[in-house]
C-alpha cells in the first residue's frame, strides 16, 4: 500500500488563533500525557471561518483510549472559551 500525502498545511487566521491555541493548552492540562495530537479540521484552517457562524473542528487523538477523558471535560474546555 502507497499513502500520499493528502493533508495540506494551512496558516490560521491571527482571529482564530488565540481560540485554537488556549484549547490545545487546556487539553493539553486536562488530558496530559494521554494527549497523542490534536488537528484542527474544517473551515478555520481554510481561512474560510465566520465568526459566529462557523464552528471549530477539533480531531482529538488519544494514546491510550481505555484512559480516554470523559467528553464532558472537553466541552467545559470549549464552554469556557466561549464565553471568555
Amino acid at each position: 500500500m502507497v499513502l500520499k500525502k493528502v493533508i495540506k498545511s494551512y496558516q490560521i487566521d491571527s482571529k482564530y488563533e488565540t481560540f485554537v491555541n488556549e484549547f490545545f493548552i487546556r487539553l493539553s492540562n486536562e488530558i496530559d500525557s494521554n494527549l497523542h495530537s490534536l488537528y484542527i479540521c474544517g473551515s478555520i484552517p481554510k481561512g474560510r471561518a465566520q465568526a459566529y457562524k462557523s464552528d471549530a473542528d477539533f480531531t482529538i487523538v488519544c494514546r491510550d483510549l481505555d484512559q480516554f477523558t470523559n467528553m464532558d471535560v472537553i466541552n467545559k474546555i470549549k464552554s469556557d472559551l466561549l464565553n471568555d
